[in-house]
């Protein structure tokens, strides 16, 4: 039973199956949802089937091919607003790792990029306004997710990676 009014559950491959009934299961017991899949259709279709339901769970939706190696990996990060559910932010990006990416160097395009694209939603009240209802949004909760530190620990780990890089190429070149 989920604690608290942050509680989310993230399920991947949400669209159909045991995906699809996790998520009715979880939301049942009160837990918000970040429901992530290939085919938007069928989260959107399970997301309204979810809202429908007496009680007050919140429902995000990303859009994914987490199965694909080849060609580029769309993704989308949808927010919708927490009086009238209308869609207040979304934003699609390419999630495909770089291919010089190592563990050091941002490997998950996916928190990265997701990251950046919430902290520009919580900058600004009008970013987060309703145009449908008016209501302000809360801002998104970026640190209880670890994004904030992800990003921060990677970004001083790539600084420090290339400093060294750069150190060493002195020394070689002496």
């Amino acid at each position: 039973m989920a604690t608290g009014a942050a509680d989310y559950a993230l399920i991947t491959g949400a669209s159909s199956g045991l995906g699809a009934e996790f998520a009715r299961q979880l939301a049942g017991r009160g837990y918000n949802l970040i429901l992530a899949a290939r085919r938007e259709d069928r989260l959107e279709a399970l997301k309204a089937e979810i809202e429908a339901l007496p009680g007050s769970t919140k429902i995000e939706v990303i859009v994914s091919d987490l199965s694909t190696e080849d060609g580029p990996q769309r993704e989308a990060v949808s927010l919708q607003c927490e009086e009238c559910r209308e869609e207040v932010f979304k934003y699609e990006f390419d999630a495909t790792p770089h291919p010089d990416a190592d563990t050091i160097s941002h490997p998950f395009p996916s928190l990265t990029v997701s990251a950046k694209a919430m902290t520009d939603y919580n900058s600004a009240t009008a970013n987060r306004t309703c145009p449908k209802c008016g209501h302000v949004n809360a801002p998104f909760p970026l640190r209880d997710w670890g994004w904030e530190a992800y990003v921060d620990q990677s970004a001083t780990v790539h600084d420090g990676v290339g400093a060294l890089r750069d150190a060493a190429g002195q020394l070689s070149s002496d």
